[in-house]
């Protein structure tokens, strides 16, 4: 494997040096050498390849949601769109490059569109479209019961995506139907109803799903026992970078386009759709002012703006 890393990456450098020679931007140049890099790793030592010529579509597609996942669980946020416009851009140089110089004969990167730069308003899908992904995980897994189950929770309570993935068992009151937020935004605890559908995938997942997780089969050490509610297969708590990419992954799989937020927005616009109070929906989120939802209501009626106006007026 060691061979493997250092042909690819004279690889990288032939290219870098070419870049150069031509008179490249400084700015071009570090990127193409910082997604080179991180492609190297990945390639190698996630998809186990042992060749540039070993990559396929499928693996370029997957070194986007690394990208993500990995910016993600480094700074606690969502990268922007046209940062990861410029990851894909620049990969794509380097598949081109590679092709051109008969390094690979074919080139996957080709069929790699570059992502699209959307405005920041927060996605929300309709009801149906919401429950296209949530039923989209393979339920005859472990993993894919735990991912119904987080996402019926996330729709179900509106919470966020880091809270979710530090909610512990004994956060989780099936009998009264209630989820307490220990670790919210600003570190404060917050108690979210729960529907009896969030409780009966809740309840599936800690009594068949969460059992196979916790057995050690993929792990090589002893690992002291977790209260976490929601599992890695490797008996951790799942970290929220992944349930970011699964969730993607998921969405794209149906056909649709959405992230962790989507469900958050998509629980406070349907439930202000449905008739809910607006201080209602701002207690469900955790914002400390009402000011904070109300990005949460550019789809419903003039009644209800009408109303959020005349709360914002007495404030």
């Amino acid at each position: 494997m060691m061979k493997t890393v250092e042909t690819m990456e004279k690889d990288l450098k032939q290219y870098l040096e070419y870049l150069e020679s031509i008179n490249s931007s400084h700015s071009r140049i570090q990127g193409i050498q910082l997604t080179g890099t991180r492609l190297i790793h990945y390639l190698t030592q996630v998809c186990k390849l042992k060749s540039w010529s070993q990559a396929t579509e499928a693996h370029l597609v997957g070194f986007e949601d690394y990208l993500e996942k990995q910016y993600f669980e480094k700074h606690q946020r969502e990268i922007q769109e046209n940062s990861l416009q410029r990851w894909v851009s620049c990969m794509r140089s380097i598949f081109k490059w590679l092709a051109g110089n008969k390094i690979i004969l074919s080139n996957p990167a080709e069929v790699i569109r570059l992502p699209k730069v959307t405005d920041k308003t927060p996605n929300f899908l309709s009801q149906q479209e919401i429950v296209k992904i949530i039923e989209a995980p393979n339920l005859s897994t472990a993993v894919g019961i735990r991912d119904r189950a987080i996402m019926e929770t996330m729709y179900a309570t509106g919470i966020r995506l880091n809270e979710t993935a530090k909610l512990d068992m004994y956060d989780v009151n099936l009998s009264q139907q209630e989820l307490k937020v220990r670790v919210g935004k600003g570190h404060k605890e917050r108690l979210v109803p729960l529907t009896e559908n969030a409780c009966y995938w809740l309840a599936r997942y800690m009594k068949e799903a969460r059992p196979e997780l916790s057995i050690r089969k993929y792990v090589k050490i002893d690992l002291p026992p977790t209260n976490a509610l929601f599992l890695s297969k490797y008996c951790t708590r799942l970290k929220s970078g992944t349930i970011y990419v699964h969730i993607k992954q998921y969405a794209r799989q149906v056909g649709l386009k959405a992230n962790a937020h989507t469900f958050r927005h998509s629980c406070a616009t349907h439930l202000l759709s449905n008739g809910a109070k607006i201080e209602d929906i701002r207690l469900l989120l955790g914002h400390e002012d009402i000011a904070s939802t109300q990005i949460y209501v550019h789809v419903l009626t003039d009644d209800l703006r009408n109303l959020l106006n005349k709360i914002n007026k007495v404030e």
